[in-house]
């Protein structure tokens, strides 16, 4: 079962296309000090959906896909992601995905301190910060 897990995975992503270089360059020159994480694909029980970009910042997620059939799936994948106790939004509109990278690293500062007053280090991760720890879990998620 594990080895077909990891089979049935991989065939999903070979079905997906990278993100484009002109978009990933635009993302890498907006993304300051916020950290992030590109090509996840997203899968539920309700439906699935790749995220080309996602950026980090204290209990903020902001995503980005130009993948989204309609805006009921983009709903239904923000549901699913915000179990990770964040908020999540997912943008797919690139201006407005970078617009919102700007404004979260105009308020990186007080974003990362908010988040990490009550945040308590997970034992089977205790070198990685909240923000990581939010990544990782994500990744989880993620294909």
């Amino acid at each position: 079962l594990p080895g077909c897990r990891a089979a049935v995975g991989f065939i999903m992503m070979v079905m997906q296309k990278p993100v484009d270089k002109a978009v990933y360059d635009a993302i890498e020159a907006k993304k300051g000090k916020l950290l992030m994480g590109y090509e996840m694909y997203i899968t539920q029980e309700k439906s699935s959906l790749m995220i080309e970009a996602a950026a980090f910042c204290g209990e903020e997620i902001a995503c980005y896909t130009t993948r989204a059939k309609d805006q009921k799936q983009i709903e239904d994948c923000t549901t699913y992601l915000n179990k990770i106790k964040c908020h999540v939004k997912i943008f797919d509109r690139e201006k407005a995905f970078l617009e919102r990278l700007d404004s979260l690293n105009r308020n990186y500062d007080e974003l990362e301190k908010s988040a990490s007053e009550n945040f308590k280090p997970d034992e089977r991760y205790p070198d990685l910060s909240r923000t990581e720890l939010v990544k990782h879990t994500m990744l989880a998620l993620a294909l």
